[in-house]
This record gives structure tokens, C-alpha cells and sequence, in this order.
């Protein structure tokens, strides 16, 4: 309280005796009397950088987004979208200054010329202002009927996925109220992802709801010796001190949830699609597999992430090592293999036979955990031959399911889902086959991708064949990128990256690339060479023609490989084979001369290369050990007349390649007298219409 002075203080005539220190008396008679306000104190504070600034918009952003879902729950759902103008307005103008600061953002970008940025700026923009439209434009009644909860359904809502697919529907909702294993096959791009990630994330966050923090005095497992089995003393011996391991450590977290999958691409694509539907979930997500450092993983592990993406390799590496976090995966709660049938074919992932083993651990029965099991071919079997077929050796559907389901460890009560068609393949997926030598591979190829461009994918058998084609391609001034088992991870990213980004690029492919990988609007595959086994065929097929879209797959056979395109006729029963690709024998016969060029320069080159890197590793390798070396021990190399000749082929293949491969058809012998003259031009038709129409026929 403080008194604010109207007028002056006026002085009081008084006599008192005594008072030697009193002076006067003043009196103030016309006041106010008013509360005190503190000035706060400035704080001086570190300006934070751009990046600082971003982080902690990002966070404020999420922040309100959970503060939406909250308040979502307690409300009725038909009163989210609005709730009165005065809301309305305030969310208006909250996004208006985003927008304002998005703007100002964008203009500086603009300035230093980073157009990356600047695209990536705008979408976040147009992302901004349109948050109230698409809450309340997007209908996810459907979601409703799954039972999503609200924090993936805002996710899902984002990403606007309003309704699930077939199998979304099959598996969702008995995976989480009657919380079964579930065994489920679908043709490749059905949304096999979310089928079983939104389960993972519902189950995961009801035990967060009711206080499951994954440590192991929370579970109260007990050994269960089965039904005529000895009790071995070593087993006694190694429970016991691994409970008193327990004790010790007792409050150590366990891993919730383990997905595996085949490929590393494959892992890392789970784990970004998990990440955008579990965005306001809170769980953190790892993932573990080969070709990246093992030490930053390490790291990752020590910080307990509740969902783990691994390849089997990487993963049995860290749990040899005795990685405290990977100690008890038998008390897993949630196990989701993806792919299944091919990481559990004879032969292939030893180190996935060992993690289950772990997991199923020997008089461990662990009831509390569910398993999921996926692939666009758990169903599909080979065809057998008739020297099998009369010794009885013959792989039926029911057979395959029970074998894999047995390795897993798949409980008695399951829900197994088939929603796959007869061929396996998806149904807007159209086939068709050319039928070649072995050299004419290449001009058909080279014919098909340019008479029909669009982003195309080239499967080939073996890494070799990739480099093959990549020279080929690249001296018809044909920029392909290439992926296959033997590239460092970092580049593996980086060519699927540039691959999406351009809408008329060609990737050349090994199977690392046939299993699971979501390329948006891939419209032809091509099998340069013929795939072993019919899961094979479907699974590089399944890289187009996905999620409703059109897409074509070409299979190139070569008289060496009709036996294999037999054999998958009739394990894919097709009684009347693969439709013939109609080709134009004149354009073709224009690109003879073209591609020849293009494999004789690939061959110098080629031979050329080889050479250099023969006689570079001997005269390294002498001077490393001091000694001289001998010139028999290197290659002779014709340096200057071979030079001379792959530039001469190389002016000769770029003056070809300026001239018209596809000619107009059009005569100029006979001219008409009278009337308008209309030039015929060649109708350029896509690859899909052309078989459509011999499909019809």
C-alpha cells in the first residue's frame, strides 16, 4: 500500500513539555490511497539461435495439440470442431500470426536462394492455416468403428487417412478388444503398417494408462515346465541367478514392443510410418540395423526406447554383446515380425532363429504377449514337380501357416486373416511378358523406358547385372541409380531419396528392393531377368499398383529362362501364361544400332576400368613393401588406340542419339492438291493402356 499526495502537508501548533527532540507536527489532509505495483526486474537472457527458436515452436506446437486431444475426451465429439465464434476467432488469429511468421520466413529463404527450404516452408504454411478445415472436413467415423483412440486418430487425421483399408478392418479391432495373435496376409500396398501399428500403439498406451512401466517386478512370470519334460538342474541354476540378477537391478525397464523386418529399408520405412501415427503418443522409437554405427545404436539403446525396428543381424550382435536392455526378451510384451515367410525360408537370417529362441526361452510361458505376423505371402506355396508329388513331399497352404506359426511361437487362440487374391498380386496390377534373346535385353529395355517414361524400377537377379545395365544406361546418356546388398547404407538412402524425387527416374535393383519399400507412383516394374519363385514375382510386383493405383509389371524372358516362367505360371496358376507386350518392330529396329554402341562403349570402358584398378593395387601394394615391381605382373593397357576408339563410339553414339527414335510415319510422296494438309502424329499411349486393350482382346 502507498498514499498518493493530493496537497501539502500543513504544520500543527503544539506545546508539549519535555519533548527536547520533537520538532513539529505536520498533518496531510487530502490523500489516496493506492496498492503498490512491482516493476519486474528485466532478466537478460542469451538470444536463442534459429534453430533454438524452431525447436521451441515445434514443441509449443505439440504441446497444444495435446492440450486439444485432452479436451477432446472430455467433450462430445460432434462439438470439437467448434465451440462458439469467440474460439473460431482465436484460433483464426493464432493462426494468422503463424502464418505472418511462416511468410517472413519464406521471404528470407527466398533471399539466400534456398529453394529447398522455401518449398518446405510453404507446405508448412499451407499446413498452418488449414488446421480448423481439415479438423472438422475429414470424417473419421470409420476410425471411430475400430476403436482408434484420440492420439493416433488426430495423427491419422493429419496424414488424411479418413478410412482404413480391408485389412485395417479385418485386424484392427479383434487385435484390440479380444487382444489375440494375429496372423494376417494382404496383397503388397494394402496398409499392412497401420494394421499393426495402430493396435501396438493402443495396447501400449492403455498399459501407460494404467501405470505398466515395463519393469520386471511388474510382471510376476512364473516357470512353467511342460508337459513330459525333465527339469534339468543347469536350467534351475542359470533362473536362479538370473533372479538374482533381477534383485539387483530390479527397477531395470523391459522392452515393450519388437518389430522385425528383412531389410534395412524396410525397418526404417516402419519406423517413419509409426512415428507420424504415433506422433502424440510420446513413445520413443529406435532403429537398430546394419550399415550405420554401432556405437550412436548403442547410445540409442541406453536411453530404454519402448518400440525397437531391428534387422536380425544387428539386433542378435548387440544381444551377444549382453546389452543390459535386450537381457530379458523372453518378457517381451509385444512381438511383430513383418515379411515372415522370407526371414523364416531355410537358409536365410540364422540370426532370426537365435532372437526367437530367446524369446520362446525354455520353461518361460509367457501368456501376456501378443504376436503379430504379416506378409503379402504367408499363403502363397511353390509349385511342386511330379517326382515330389508321388514321394508325398507336397507344401500345402495349411502346412506352411502351421510351420511358421510353430517357429514364432503363435498361441492356440489366433485370428488369421487371408485377404489375398487368387494370383497374389494386386488387383489393379496388369502383366505382361516380351520374350528375347539374351542380347536383345538390353534393346528392349532401352526401347520401353523410351517410348514409355514414368518412374520405373529394374529388378535384376544379380549385383552384377545392376553394374551391366548402369553402364549400358549411362553411355544412352540415361542417368539410372542402383541399390543392391553390397552399398554402404548412406548411399543405399540417399539413391531411394533421389528416386522419389523425380517423377521419370529409374532405379536398378537387386531383391533388397523387392520386399515391402513404399515408393509413391512407381508405375512400371521391370524384370530383367526372371524371378526364382513366385513369392519373388509378387514382391517386386507389389512396388507398383499400390494403394488403388494402376501399374504395370514387364517380365524379359530369354530362351535360357522359359522353364522358370513355367514354373511361375503355375505356381501363380495362370492357365494361359503372361500377355505378350506389343512393341513397334520399326522403332525398335532404329534403337539396334543405338544400344549396340551404347554395350560396346560400356565393354571398353568396362575393360578399361578393370586394368587401371589391377595395376593401380600392384604398384601400391609394392611400394607399401618396399620392393620394385616386376612389369610382367601388370596388364598392358593400350592406352592411346583404345582412348582414340571409345571417343570415336562415343561421337558416334551422341550424333544417333540427337535423331528421332519414334518417326512421325508420315510420307511426303504423295501430297494432297486440295484441302488442309494434316500431318499424321504418332498417339503416344501408356504402357497400361496398350496391355489393357490386349487383355479385352
Amino acid at each position: 500500500m502507498s498514499i498518493k499526495e493530493r496537497s501539502s502537508w500543513k504544520s500543527i501548533p503544539i506545546n508539549i513539555s519535555g519533548a527536547r527532540d520533537l520538532i513539529c507536527f505536520e498533518e496531510l489532509t487530502e490523500y489516496n490511497v493506492t496498492e503498490d505495483i512491482q516493476t519486474p526486474v528485466p532478466v537478460v537472457s542469451k538470444p536463442l539461435s534459429k534453430k533454438q527458436k524452431r525447436k521451441q515452436k515445434r514443441l509449443n506446437d505439440i504441446a497444444a495439440k495435446k492440450r486439444r486431444l485432452t479436451d477432446g475426451n472430455e467433450r462430445n465429439t460432434n462439438n470439437t470442431c467448434y465451440n462458439g465464434v469467440n474460439n473460431l476467432t482465436k484460433t483464426n488469429n493464432k493462426n494468422s500470426k503463424k502464418t505472418s511468421t511462416t511468410r517472413k520466413k519464406n521471404k528470407r529463404n527466398k533471399q539466400k536462394g534456398k529453394n529447398t527450404n522455401h518449398e518446405n516452408a510453404l507446405q508448412t504454411e499451407d499446413k498452418v492455416s488449414g488446421v480448423v478445415e481439415n479438423d472438422c472436413d475429414i470424417d473419421m467415423t470409420e476410425w471411430d468403428k475400430l476403436l482408434v483412440p484420440n492420439e493416433i486418430k488426430e495423427a491419422l487425421k493429419e496424414m488424411s487417412f479418413s478410412k482404413p483399408t480391408k485389412i485395417q478392418q479385418e485386424v484392427i479391432k479383434i487385435a484390440i478388444q479380444e487382444r489375440v495373435d494375429i496372423v494376417a496376409a494382404a496383397e503388397t500396398g494394402s496398409g499392412k503398417t497401420l494394421a499393426f501399428g495402430i493396435p501396438l500403439l493402443y495396447h501400449m498406451l492403455e498399459d501407460k494408462a494404467r501405470g505398466f512401466d515395463g519393469c520386471v517386478q511388474d510382471e510376476g512370470e512364473e516357470i512353467v515346465l511342460q508337459e513330459d519334460e525333465e527339469c534339468d538342474p543347469s536350467d534351475l541354476v542359470d533362473d536362479i541367478n538370473i533372479g538374482n540378477s533381477l534383485q539387483n537391478d530390479k527397477f531395470k525397464k523391459n522392452l515393450p514392443a519388437l518389430i522385425l523386418a528383412p531389410t534395412r529399408e524396410l525397418a526404417i520405412q516402419v519406423k517413419d510410418h509409426l512415428s507420424k501415427v504415433g506422433k502424440y503418443t510420446g513413445f520413443k522409437m529406435t532403429v537398430i540395423v546394419g550399415g550405420m554405427s554401432s556405437q550412436k545404436q548403442e547410445r540409442l539403446l541406453g536411453n530404454e526406447p519402448d518400440i525397437i525396428i531391428a534387422t536380425p543381424g544387428r539386433l542378435w550382435e548387440f544381444i551377444e554383446r549382453g546389452h543390459q536392455y535386450l537381457l530379458n526378451l523372453h518378457r517381451i510384451r509385444y512381438l511383430i515380425i513383418d515379411e515372415a515367410d522370407r526371414m523364416l525360408e531355410r537358409g536365410h537370417f540364422e540370426e532370426l532363429v537365435k532372437i526367437l529362441d530367446a524369446i520362446n526361452k525354455k520353461n518361460y510361458k509367457n501368456e501376456k504377449r501378443q504376436t503379430y505376423m504379416f506378409s503379402a505371402t504367408l499363403t502363397t506355396v511353390h509349385h511342386v514337380p511330379n517326382r515330389l508329388k508321388t514321394k508325398g513331399k507336397v507344401l500345402t497352404k495349411n502346412i506352411k501357416l502351421e510351420t511358421l506359426m510353430k517357429k514364432i511361437g503363435i498361441k492356440e487362440k489366433k485370428h488369421v486373416v487371408d485377404i489375398t487374391t487368387k494370383k497374389g498380386t494386386a488387383e489393379k496390377l496388369y502383366e505382361a511378358k516380351i520374350i528375347c534373346s539374351t542380347d536383345e535385353k538390353d534393346l528392349f529395355m532401352y526401347y520401353f523406358i523410351r517410348s514409355h517414361p514414368g518412374r520405373t524400377l529394374v529388378f535384376t537377379n544379380s549385383i552384377d547385372c545392376i553394374f551391366h545395365i548402369t553402364g549400358v544406361l549411362q553411355a544412352l546418356s540415361i542417368t539410372p541409380f542402383h541399390l543392391h546388398a553390397k552399398m554402404q547404407q548412406r548411399h543405399r538412402l540417399k539413391h531411394l531419396e533421389r528416386f522419389r524425387a523425380n517423377p521419370d527416374s529409374i532405379l536398378i535393383a537387386s531383391d533388397v528392393a523387392a520386399r515391402g519399400l513404399d515408393i509413391p507412383d512407381v508405375q512400371h516394374v521391370i524384370h530383367y531377368q526372371v524371378p526364382r519363385t513366385c513369392e519373388t514375382y509378387i514382391h517386386r510386383s507389389g512396388r507398383c499398383a499400390r494403394t488403388g493405383n494402376e501399374g504395370l509389371s514387364l517380365l524379359i524372358v530369354s530362351p535360357e529362362e522359359l522353364s522358370f516362367y513355367k514354373r511361375l505360371c503355375n505356381s501363380m496358376q495362370l492357365e494361359n501364361g503372361i500377355p505378350q507386350f506389343p512393341y513397334d518392330q520399326a522403332s525398335l529396329a532404329s534403337s539396334k544400332k543405338i544400344v549396340k554402341l551404347a554395350k560396346e562403349i560400356d565393354a571398353l570402358g568396362h575393360s578399361k576400368k578393370k586394368i587401371r584398378l589391377n595395376n593401380d593395387w600392384f604398384t601400391k601394394a609394392a611400394a607399401e613393401m618396399d620392393i620394385e615391381l616386376d612389369d610382367d605382373m601388370l596388364m598392358e593397357d593400350d592406352d592411346d588406340e583404345s582412348s582414340v576408339i571409345l571417343k570415336q563410339k562415343q561421337k558416334q553414339l551422341q550424333s544417333l542419339l540427337k535423331k528421332p527414335i519414334f518417326p512421325k510415319q508420315f510420307s511426303g510422296k504423295y501430297l494432297t492438291k486440295t484441302g488442309q494438309l494434316s500431318l499424321p502424329v504418332k498417339k503416344t499411349t501408356s504402357a497400361i493402356e496398350e496391355v489393357k486393350k490386349i487383355s479385352k482382346k
